[in-house]
C-alpha cells in the first residue's frame, strides 16, 4: 500500500464528505493500479465521490494522478483530442478524429467501451475485422507519425488508472459524475481555425470531399485492418464487411404529427437488453445489434409508418416493442424549441 494511507480510512473520509488531500488521491490511484485494493473498495470510493462530489482541487489532483499512472507521451507538436460526455449512439469520434487529421491536426485519441447505457467507440471499431485498439506505445507513436490519428484503448502502460476506473464506473452507476469525467479525459484546442464557424466549414468540407473518409481508411490499415477490407468498407459494400443481425423489426408511429423528441433512455435500455450494451465488464456484446432512426426531431410522421428500425439476433418481446413504440414524442403542431447542446460548463 502506498505511503501511509489506509483505504478504509480514505473511504470513511470521503463518505463523510471530507476533502481528500493530493497525496491521499495519489495513494488511491496507485493502489488501484497496483491491485492493492479489491473491486468492492474501488466501487465504494467511486460511489462516495459520485455522491459527495469532488472539489476543484480534488478534480485537478485526480486528473494529474491518473495521467501519470502510466506512460506520458511527449509530442514535438500540438495535438488535439475530444471526449464525449456519453450518448446512446455516441458515434461522433469515429468521423471526427479522421476529419481533424485530414485537416492536419494530430489526434491521439484514447477512447473507451460502452458505459452502461451509452455506446462504446472501441466496441464499434472492433466490429471491423482486424481492427486493433490495444496498441503498444511504439505502435501508437507510429500511427501519429504515419497518418496523424489513432483511436485506441488505454493500456497497462498508458493511462492505466483510467482503464481500471472506467470499467468500474460502468457497473457502479457512477459514469455520470462530473469529477470522474474530467479526471478521465482532457481536451485541448488546436487553433487551426479562427472561430467556430470557420472550423465547422473546414470539417464539413473534408467530409464532403472524401478526405476524411480516406484518412479513416488509412487509420484502419495502420491499426491492423487488411487494406482490401478497409477499401471495401469505405468505398464498396460495407454490409459485406460488418456483422449483420439475423432479424430486423420496424417500430411504427402510433399517431401522425411532428416529431418533437424521443425517450433516449427507453431506447438505450432495450438496446442493452438486445446485447448492444453491458451490465458488467465481462459481458460480451452482440456487435450486430443496434437501431437506426428513420425519423428525427422536426420530421413529419404518419401513423403506421416506421420511425425506428431494430437490428437484433434475439427476439424482441411484446413489452420491448411497446416501450419503443411509446418512446417517440409526436405533436400535432410543428413547434421546435431551440435548445442549447451545452447543458453545463464545468
Amino acid at each position: 500500500m502506498s505511503r501511509n494511507s489506509d483505504i478504509v480510512a480514505l473511504l470513511a473520509k470521503k463518505r463523510r464528505g471530507k476533502e481528500l488531500t493530493d497525496s491521499e488521491i495519489d495513494d488511491f490511484v496507485m493502489m488501484t493500479v497496483k491491485n492493492a485494493i479489491d473491486g468492492s473498495q474501488i466501487g465504494a470510493m467511486l460511489m462516495a465521490i459520485a455522491i459527495r462530489g469532488l472539489s476543484k482541487q480534488e478534480t485537478a489532483s485526480l486528473t494529474k494522478s491518473m495521467a501519470h499512472s502510466g506512460h506520458v507521451f511527449k509530442w514535438d507538436f500540438e495535438v488535439c483530442d475530444k471526449h464525449s460526455t456519453g450518448g446512446v449512439g455516441d458515434k461522433i469520434s469515429i468521423p471526427l478524429a479522421p476529419a481533424l487529421a485530414a485537416l492536419g491536426v494530430k489526434v491521439p485519441m484514447l477512447s473507451g467501451r460502452g458505459l452502461d447505457l451509452t455506446g462504446g467507440t472501441l466496441d464499434k471499431l472492433e466490429s471491423i475485422p482486424g481492427f486493433r485498439v490495444n496498441l503498444s506505445i511504439e505502435e501508437l507513436t507510429a500511427c501519429i507519425n504515419e497518418c496523424g490519428v489513432f483511436i485506441a484503448s488505454p493500456t497497462n502502460n498508458l493511462c492505466t488508472a483510467d482503464k481500471v476506473l472506467y470499467s468500474f464506473r460502468d457497473v457502479t452507476a457512477t459514469a455520470d459524475c462530473d469529477g470522474l469525467i474530467v479526471g478521465g479525459k482532457l481536451m485541448s484546442m488546436s487553433g487551426k481555425a479562427k472561430n467556430d464557424e470557420e472550423g465547422q466549414r473546414m470539417i464539413r468540407e473534408v467530409i464532403e470531399n472524401g478526405k476524411a473518409l480516406e484518412k479513416f481508411r488509412e487509420m484502419m490499415v495502420q491499426q491492423g485492418v487488411d487494406p482490401v477490407v478497409a477499401k471495401t468498407l469505405c468505398y464498396d459494400d460495407y454490409r459485406s464487411i460488418l456483422p449483420v443481425a439475423s432479424k430486423t423489426t420496424d417500430i411504427l408511429a402510433t399517431k401522425s404529427g411532428w416529431v418533437t423528441g424521443m425517450n433516449s433512455l427507453t431506447i438505450a435500455k432495450v438496446l442493452r437488453d438486445l446485447g448492444a450494451g453491458r451490465r458488467s465488464p465481462q459481458d460480451k456484446l452482440d456487435l450486430a445489434a443496434g437501431m437506426v432512426l428513420l425519423a428525427e426531431r422536426g420530421d413529419s410522421v404518419q401513423e403506421g409508418t416506421p420511425w425506428l428500425r431494430v437490428h437484433h439476433n434475439v427476439d424482441l418481446t411484446e413489452q420491448q416493442k411497446s416501450e419503443l413504440g411509446g418512446a417517440l414524442v409526436v405533436s400535432k403542431e410543428r413547434s421546435l424549441t431551440s435548445t442549447s447542446r451545452i447543458l453545463l460548463t464545468i
